[in-house]
């Protein structure tokens, strides 16, 4: 499963990351998303502290979409 991150588009510090929310046929709703500060995850920090539990969830979330 990808993912996307993106560093400092709205406000300065600031990075969002997030999964595509699929449901049980493929196709994907949405995204689930996420917003921390940078300096809580130092360089990529933040895939391996912060992407697995994201992506476990949008997985558990297929189940009932």
């Amino acid at each position: 499963m990808g993912y996307s991150s993106t560093d400092q588009f709205i406000n300065r510090g600031i990075r969002g990351l997030a999964v595509a929310l699929i449901d049980r046929s493929g196709s994907c709703l949405g995204a689930l998303s996420l917003t921390f500060q940078i300096q809580a995850y130092p360089k990529e920090g933040f895939l391996v502290k912060l992407l697995p539990a994201l992506q476990d969830t949008a997985q558990a979330l297929r189940g009932i979409l």
